[in-house]
């Protein structure tokens, strides 16, 4: 068993750490290029310009989306990537067409786990102040 974890651990190292790293490489360049923003939007934001005003928030927005659809597919990459065993890139353009083809039970999965982990965090919280509030504010 210790010499099958270490073929493992090999492999891992040995094929899938570049994948790893471009993935965050991308969405590190992205959170990058908003930092930079944001630091040119608060030098502009003394200046009376309109126009770069709404030039930096339209970039910024642009990245800001830019970076989240890095981090779905770069999560959806390094799934198709454990599955096929292939690079980066091609299992990103995988993940693409399988998620593109599904479009949806994508919908379908998300709003299905939105509601599921809405209750799991809600409902104990919930009967948690409940208990509470009848426990300190109620004279049985």
């Amino acid at each position: 068993m210790n010499r099958t974890i270490m073929s493992l651990c090999n492999g891992l190292l040995r094929y899938h750490l570049g994948t790893i790293a471009m993935g965050s490489f991308l969405i590190a360049t992205c959170g990058f290029i908003r930092a930079l923003l944001e630091r040119v939007q608060k030098l502009v934001k003394n200046k009376d310009s309109l126009i770069a005003e709404c030039s930096m928030w339209s970039l910024r927005c642009c990245f800001w989306m830019l970076q989240r659809f890095f981090i779905f597919i770069s999560s959806n990459a390094y799934i198709m990537c454990t599955i096929a065993g292939k690079g980066f890139f091609s299992s990103a353009g995988e993940a693409l067409g399988l998620l593109t083809r599904n479009v949806l039970r994508v919908i379908v999965l998300d709003k299905v786990n939105n509601v599921i982990i809405f209750t799991t965090v809600v409902c104990p919280q919930l009967f948690l102040y409940l208990q509470f509030f009848f426990f300190f504010f109620c004279n049985f």
